[in-house]
């Protein structure tokens, strides 16, 4: 189904999606690769927080680490986190990096500008907390961490990760 779609479209980030899934489905894993970089190829449209060659290259990352390939999986993770920088995934990439190293006020700028898209606001929230306690401003970070939990889908886990943050402070 997936090979006659890439036929009649041969380059429909779905079609290249379904069939890599099938090819590592059916023990065909270099196959499976080739299609996740010709997603990584091309601007294709969105779905949701990443563009399909985010998706693509996440999937390859994956990949690499269950054949044991740390190195190569941690490079295609690496890949996959910065190549949209207007996605969600890519923002929040930018903004960890500019914490990373030192740059905090430039951080919060980058995720301020990322609740203007719909997703990942929980992620966001939590970043921006963190950034704001670097930044000594602990009544901001109390409020992003609230606005996250009142975000998010697992409150547990990150209940957790901003009692970790706020006691590493």
């Amino acid at each position: 189904l997936f090979e006659s779609a890439l036929r009649v479209a041969p380059d429909n980030p779905q079609a290249m999606w379904g069939l890599a899934r099938a090819y590592e489905t059916n023990a065909q894993p270099a196959r499976a690769k080739t299609l996740y970089e010709r997603m990584a190829s091309a601007p294709y449209p969105y779905i949701g927080p990443a563009s399909w060659g985010t998706r693509g290259l996440l999937a390859e990352s994956d990949l690499l680490a269950r054949e044991g390939k740390a190195e190569e999986s941690t490079a295609a993770l690496r890949r996959a986190l910065t190549h949209d920088p207007q996605s969600a995934i890519g923002g929040l990439q930018r903004a960890a990096e500019l914490a990373r190293v030192g740059d905090a006020a430039s951080a919060r700028e980058v995720l301020a500008t990322l609740l203007e898209q719909p997703f990942l606001h929980d992620r966001i929230h939590l970043e921006l907390g963190l950034v704001q306690l670097r930044l000594g401003e602990a009544a901001s970070a109390r409020e992003h961490f609230a606005r996250a939990l009142s975000l998010t889908a697992d409150r547990a886990k990150l209940e957790a990760r901003i009692a970790g943050l706020s006691q590493a402070r």
